[in-house]
């Protein structure tokens, strides 16, 4: 072999060990950025469920409001339309997890899996939930219904409720349009609920009861020790509130924070656990869950 052979030979082979270590490292980006959205989508579905549980509480209110008023026709027709709503938002939100375990498993997917396994595959979401596909159709459909029927009297500057685009969309951004929408139609119903509240009376309590949770960190080894702290928001200065972790009681302080400590399951991913909290509103006592996400790493 020549030496211009040679030379033209090691010339491409740099260009092609160029070229492959410019694709992994593209790849391992990608990679990166796909297990961001999926956190980030992750932390969403954690604040959706805590604000679904928060519409559960707003609703108890307005029915303590409408009892306490003696149940006069007017408050009883605000009532039976905070219960209307509510059953509706139920459904829709139903109907969105539903889409969501049917786009897991139709890209190679396992649902309620921790992390996926597939993050790119954007034909077969395409496939199923495209343009012109029987589920985007359905979807579209059911989306539509709930605007329509969260219209006025109550309705005032709500969130518009977008209907995403699926076509030619990896799963992990297509997963992340669902909650997203969730979100939506989470915070559309609390304008309408707040409203809805107004109208009877209610006390604010049940629009602005939060109860938090304060980890010592959100990742946790296998096997080690969870230490959390959850309350009630101190603005709202609740006393006397019974609280639990995962159903088991759990010890409150003088000053309203019930502190939380368990081991952590031994394998990594993604886990949660279910705080409840029971305290007395208007006379009635009300239960209201948060479920709290934390992540199992190998340090």
């Amino acid at each position: 072999m020549s030496r211009l052979s040679k030379i033209l030979v090691g010339l491409t082979v740099a260009v092609l060990c160029a070229m492959v270590y410019a694709f992994y490292q593209q790849q391992a980006l990608q990679n990166r950025l796909d297990r961001q959205l999926e956190e980030l989508d992750w932390t969403l579905a954690g604040l959706n469920e805590r604000n679904n549980q928060a519409a559960e509480g707003r609703l108890k209110g307005i029915e303590a409001s409408v009892l306490k008023n003696r149940s006069q026709r007017s408050d009883l027709a605000v009532l039976h339309a905070a219960e209307s709503l509510r059953s509706q938002t139920n459904a829709l939100l139903n109907a969105l997890q539903a889409h969501r375990e049917a786009l897991l498993r139709a890209t190679g997917n396992v649902p309620g899996a921790p992390g996926l396994r597939r993050y790119n595959k954007a034909d077969n979401v395409t496939r199923y939930i495209g343009s012109g596909t029987p589920a985007e159709r359905q979807l579209q459909q059911q989306v539509a219904q709930y605007a329509t029927q969260t219209r006025q009297p109550y309705l005032r500057d709500s969130v518009q409720l977008t209907f995403p685009l699926f076509q030619n969309t990896p799963v992990v951004v297509a997963l992340a349009s669902l909650t997203q929408l969730e979100a939506d139609v989470l915070t559309r119903e609390m304008g309408i609920q707040q409203e809805m509240a107004r109208r009877v009376g209610a006390e604010q309590l049940p629009s602005n009861l939060r109860i938090m949770a304060s980890a010592e960190s959100s990742t946790v080894a296998p096997g080690e020790v969870y230490r959390a702290d959850f309350f009630v928001t101190k603005v709202l200065a609740v006393k006397g509130a019974q609280m639990f972790c995962n159903g088991r009681p759990v010890e409150v302080d003088a000053d309203g924070i019930g502190h939380v400590s368990f081991q952590a399951p031994t394998r990594p991913g993604p886990a949660s656990w279910q705080a409840s909290m029971r305290i007395r509103i208007n006379g009635r006592d009300s239960t209201f869950q948060l479920r709290v996400p934390y992540h199992v790493a190998r340090p």
